[in-house]
């Protein structure tokens, strides 16, 4: 039999306490960040002005409580359901791209939501049903301390069958039936419907964010979701514009194989319309969505720069892959010269900011041409290089990235307005005793944070992503759901944190 996967990570809500730290308001700064020192100060307790009985500070029973930790699952459907990347059903970027490289004799090495470790193909050809049944299967083992899930919806399949949207639909309810909290993301490693895939050849650019035509077809997706599944959330329910865009559209754009859509190699002038697309698109989606009841959130991939900063467009690399474009979300920043500096501005896009943390990255010696076209071609944008070591678990660079959003908008964290947290954390070691302790030391580094949440890939057996590096675990309908020694080690140490909570209240 073939199974059927999801891939399974836990959300750990930190609630604002003494424990967590924030650093004195120093309003939202814009030009390019310098994170290299800075401290974070003492947070005032969400229930401040409440009489409490104050212990002595020389007291042994003294003790200030650790945050309050909430657990549940992620689920990006693109990656998980075979039926999504079916040209019939959902064309898409990906399916065009994988079509266009088929064609060149590349399709298998096209797309990314295909690969074995993300979508086996078994009996029924992974659908929605089959995912709700998988989900709904884990509350018995994992609902008490897991209750929240996060289902990532795929644009072009909302827009173009209706039967994938009332599956969509009937999985929300199926999951919230099972007692699960439920949150969502419109875009998490997803594309863009496939009439978006080649920008007419007047524009000059090639499609995708890039296409004339983006922002308004978004809106268009974020209007039907609000009419069509807004209806079963309950209010407050918190809903992603992305998970990770940036690093979506650079791969798209300036990819040395072409093998993301739209699938420019070098098409820096491109990513720069892209770039702006998606901020004006997200821009008008995230009010839409705190009208209706909802938090419009983010999850942004922020990677230290490290190595040679003085490399032809490191500097721009920088600031567009970590700082650009969050500018944009959390403060309604529109520089459209890329230079830091706001030409206008706009009611912030999101409520919630979450940060995924998987490392850090450098600047490659390989560069491009990059912004909007007629204004500043003079820019030379550094791709992105990686090494090995770039991705090893690293508390250091974790409280560089913390700090960097930290400081970067603290009126608004301070006055309540966002909410800040860890959207995703990765390791980079099949062994749960290595993994533990980059669990507590990440755990040290985000107490000193006024963090709210967290998420880490987390902890099932069976159809694991590997049983080395990146440790990526999956949930399977085919099998009960059972712990594996990672993932019981992982609920242990938050057990123990609750229990240490429990006792200092």
């Amino acid at each position: 039999m073939t199974e059927r996967l999801t891939v399974f990570t836990l959300i750990l809500n930190c609630t604002m306490l003494a424990a967590c730290g924030s650093p004195a308001s120093q309003g939202i700064s814009l030009p390019r960040s310098d994170t290299s020192d800075a401290a974070a100060m003492p947070h005032a307790r969400e229930d401040a002005g409440q009489p409490m009985p104050e212990p002595d500070a020389g007291s042994p029973d003294a003790c200030v409580p650790p945050p309050r930790l909430t657990v549940g699952g992620s689920y990006s459907t693109v990656q998980l359901l075979a039926m999504l990347t079916d040209p019939g059903i959902c064309p898409s970027g990906w399916t065009t791209l994988f079509e266009e490289r088929f064609g060149q004799g590349k399709g298998e090495e096209a797309l990314i939501p295909l690969q074995p470790a993300y979508v086996r193909e078994v009996d029924d050809y992974g659908d929605l049903p089959g995912l709700a049944d998988a989900i709904i299967g884990t509350h018995t083992v994992l609902g008490a301390q897991m209750p929240v899930v996060r289902i990532s919806l795929f644009w072009p399949c909302v827009m173009a069958n209706e039967t994938v949207l009332a599956g969509y639909r009937d999985l929300i309810t199926a999951v919230y039936g099972a007692g699960y909290e439920v949150e969502l993301a419109l875009v998490h490693h997803a594309s863009y419907p496939a009439a978006l895939h080649f920008a007419p050849a007047a524009v000059g650019t090639i499609g995708g964010w890039a296409h004339p035509d983006a922002p308004e077809a978004f809106s268009a997706y974020v209007t039907t979701v609000l009419a069509e599944i807004g209806p079963i959330l309950s209010l407050g329910t918190s809903i992603d514009l992305a998970m990770e865009p940036v690093p979506q559209l650079m791969d798209g754009y300036i990819h040395r194989e072409g093998k993301i859509p739209p699938g420019g190699r070098n098409a820096g002038h491109s990513l720069a319309v892209a770039m702006t697309h998606m901020r004006d698109a997200f821009l008008e989606a995230g009010p839409a969505i705190r009208a209706a009841g909802f938090v419009p959130a983010i999850g942004m991939n922020i990677r230290p720069l490290v190595g040679d900063a003085e490399l032809p467009g490191a500097e721009l690399l920088d600031f567009l892959h970590n700082d650009w474009f969050t500018d944009a979300m959390v403060g309604g920043c529109i520089d459209d010269d890329f230079d830091g500096v706001c030409e206008s501005s706009r009611p912030p896009a999101v409520d919630r900011i979450g940060v995924t943390f998987y490392g850090v990255m450098h600047a490659s010696r390989d560069t491009t041409e990059f912004g909007l076209p007629g204004w500043r071609p003079e820019l030379v944008l550094a791709r992105r290089e990686f090494y090995p070591s770039d991705f090893a678990p690293d508390p250091t660079q974790l409280r560089a990235a913390l700090t960097r959003i930290e400081t970067r908008y603290t009126e608004r964290i301070t006055d309540g307005s966002l909410t800040f947290g860890v959207a995703e954390l990765g390791f980079s070691s099949g062994n749960p005793t290595t993994q533990l302790s980059w669990l507590d030391d990440a755990l040290a580094v985000i107490g000193d944070f006024p963090v709210r949440f967290l998420t880490i890939h987390a902890p099932l057996r069976h159809a694991e992503f590997s049983s080395g590096d990146w440790y990526f675990h999956l949930v399977s309908r085919c099998c009960p759901p059972e712990l594996t020694d990672w993932g019981r080690l992982a609920l242990d140490a938050l057990s123990v944190w609750n229990v240490n909570r429990a006792a200092c209240e």
